[in-house]
């Protein structure tokens, strides 16, 4: 079986897969410090290209140009968004440029950051010596930032694996996930964990190639994103399926499928669909192979997914050969060669020409089979390669016994039985169940800590602990509740010209500040509706000062909208009273609150007028506490320490009738 996104084909899917989709994006709508420094912007830059954050990346851009004022970070920042955008003749010039200016700088870093972005670029090219040597020019002694280690380490291993050294691979692999580990750059970290499995797979050490398998799947967890999970699930099931288990196999491929949406399966098809082909092959099914490796073979040539599509028409040929067409599985074969000449790679080499040889086998021609992977034999036992070893094993067995040579091939089956039984030894199997019994149950008590973050997220902390606790229906009444409502007048004419992004970013900023206005006060977002936002303060849990709270609220965001949106206007409009409060949805439950206080509330905004807060007399009263009013210039005025009312008047509200508002301000 192909080993799903391994070696050179993880490097190949690192930026256009798990970059592209990691949800941790910084906005690009965030206003920006102008009088940033370098030192956190090349953080912010580590960070996205360590992590393999592609939309961090991407919304780092205007910082960029803003703020570097160093001629190596923009064009270093401009090699690695090149990369991660699979531009790979074009970062191979820019970071080629970058490491031959470099070669006499002291500054060892900025050396670290050139040459390991013109490393990945190279090895996606296959041009594993010259990516060997570029690592080389780096005194990893002398690198201390644990992320660029890592990268660095999890490079050489890619190299070494290319050439089949998977013992020193391994080796790079270990000490790469060490240092991912330590900063917690948990998608790099499953990529390198991934290739760590395949690698311990190649040599046999199955329980150590199932575990790291399994770590990294954590990892993938741990990024939150389903199509990196996917991808976990499917390597998952590689290792099942070359242990023996295919029952297994199949459920994490499905497994896989399941985790993936409309618009970015095609991968994900890819590599279930060869693996799935492969398995029937295996199990020596070529009919039911056809379907999904002929599927396979479709979707790798639309990707360019040149190890893909080797696996596929190898896997074709094979299939065509059991079937008994022995002239369509070669055929299949020279068209797998000239996929392997656009990424060559050792062990898509080693299972060609194995395929050759059972086409010669079935051709009657033992010696052809014998000539073509017996000098395979002994770079496989070199380095201890039992995938490949028990295949060359199968057809120097098969072959030696056509040509009558039977003690011969004797020798072979049993060295390839002694493998094999290792391989599918009962206590591997044990300890695989095990392990996928321990990550299903942390798979859920993720998916639950996720559920409970979710729910903290949407509602107020009591509320979402209650919802957690299994309380079936929240519907409480609370008194002394001051309603909040604002609106942004003209709003629907101003968005009219606006682009959505614009638009969008506008609303960002606006809402963004509002919430931490609200939050410093101590009160409760409850939602917005288009333009309008609407909070409460004493409920659902008691606030010591609601009302204050609610006056200092308002009159923040007053000046925060004058201040930095000057051409727009607000009206805000505030009641206090009894309101009920309580959750509704299942899918998505959305805590909000009901009653006549609310709608008050909102006549309150909605007859105000721009630029100024209109209050109740109830809310009056409460701030007040007994305060006399006063005339003032012909105004009816209370004056407080900290607020100035002014009466409005009597106003009509509809539904409550004629009712006394008021004009609230800062006196400070």
């Amino acid at each position: 079986m192909v080993r799903a996104l391994s070696v050179c084909t993880v490097l190949c899917s690192l930026f256009s897969v798990l970059c592209s989709l990691f949800a941790v994006l910084c906005s690009p709508f965030a206003i920006r410090c102008l009088h940033c420094t370098m030192d956190p912007l090349l953080a912010r830059i580590d960070e996205a290209v360590l992590s393999l954050m592609f939309p961090m990346l991407e919304a780092l851009a205007p910082d960029v140009e803003e703020c570097a004022e160093s001629t190596f970070v923009r064009r270093w920042f401009n090699a690695e968004y090149t990369l991660a955008r699979r531009m790979f003749p074009e970062a191979r010039v820019l970071f080629a440029e970058l490491v031959s200016e470099l070669a006499d700088s002291c500054d060892h870093l900025e050396s670290v950051r050139a040459y390991t972005g013109y490393a990945a670029v190279l090895i996606e090219l296959a041009e594993y010596d010259a990516a060997e040597k570029a690592l080389l020019a780096i005194n990893i002694e002398a690198v201390h930032h644990p992320g660029y280690r890592g990268r660095w380490h999890h490079q050489r291993a890619l190299g070494m694996a290319q050439v089949g050294n998977y013992v020193e691979a391994i080796k790079m692999d270990e000490i790469a996930a060490k240092d991912l580990s330590a900063v917690g750059y948990d998608a790099a970290l499953g990529n390198a964990l991934t290739d760590l499995a395949t690698y311990n797979g190649r040599i046999g050490r199955v329980e150590e190639s199932i575990r790291a398998q399994f770590q990294s799947t954590e990892a993938f967890d741990r990024c939150g994103n389903d199509l990196a999970r996917a991808i976990a699930y499917i390597n998952l099931g590689v290792i099942f399926g070359e242990s023996g288990n295919r029952s297994g196999a199949r459920e994490y491929f499905t497994r896989a499928l399941a985790l993936t949406k409309e618009d970015d399966s095609s991968r994900i098809r890819l590599w279930c669909s060869l693996n799935l082909g492969l398995l029937s092959i295996e199990a020596n099914e070529p009919a039911n192979a056809l379907s999904d490796l002929q599927e396979a073979e479709r979707l790798a040539s639309l990707q360019c997914a040149w190890t893909a599509l080797c696996g596929a028409r190898k896997g074709l040929s094979a299939a065509q050969r059991l079937l008994g067409d022995l002239l369509l599985a070669q055929q299949y074969l020279d068209l797998s060669w000239e996929a392997y000449e656009k990424q060559p790679m050792e062990a898509l080499r080693a299972t060609n020409l194995i395929e050759q040889a059972r086409i010669h086998l079935d051709n009657g021609d033992p010696a052809s089979a014998i000539r073509v992977v017996l000098p395979l034999l002994d770079t496989a036992r070199e380095h201890n390669d039992v995938s490949a070893l028990t295949r060359i094993l199968g057809v120097l067995s098969s072959a030696h016994e056509g040509l009558q040579q039977f003690e011969i091939a004797l020798r072979y089956l049993r060295e390839q039985e002694s493998i094999k039984a290792l391989m599918e030894d009962e206590s591997v199997q044990h300890q695989m169940s095990v392990l996928k019994v321990e990550h299903d149950l942390k798979a859920e008590r993720l998916a639950a800590s996720r559920e409970r973050d979710l729910l903290r997220g949407l509602l107020p902390s009591s509320i979402a602990q209650r919802i957690i606790s299994g309380e079936p229906r929240i519907a409480d009444e609370h008194h002394d509740v001051c309603v909040l409502f604002t609106d942004i007048v003209g709003f629907t004419q101003h968005s009219e010209g606006l682009a959505a992004s614009s638009l969008i970013d506008l609303m960002n900023s606006i809402f963004t500040m509002f919430d931490d206005i609200v939050a410093k006060h101590g009160l409760v977002r409850i939602k917005t509706i288009g333009d309008a936002y609407m909070a409460i303060a004493n409920a659902p849990d008691p606030h010591e000062s609601p009302v204050r709270s609610m006056a200092n609220s308002a009159i923040e965001m007053m000046r925060m909208f004058e201040e930095h949106f000057p051409t727009l206007q607000i009206r805000i409009g505030i009641h206090v009273g009894s309101v009920v409060a309580g959750v509704i949805g299942r899918e998505r439950p959305m805590f909000d609150v009901w009653g006549d206080t609310v709608n008050v509330a909102a006549r309150m905004e909605q007859s105000g007028l721009p630029g100024r807060i209109h209050v109740s007399k109830p809310f009056v009263d409460e701030l007040a506490q007994g305060a006399p009013p006063a005339f003032v210039d012909d105004e009816v005025v209370i004056q407080l320490p900290a607020y100035t009312l002014r009466l409005r008047g009597s106003y009509e509200i509809k539904g409550k009738g004629t009712i006394k508002t008021w004009w609230l301000t800062s006196s400070l």
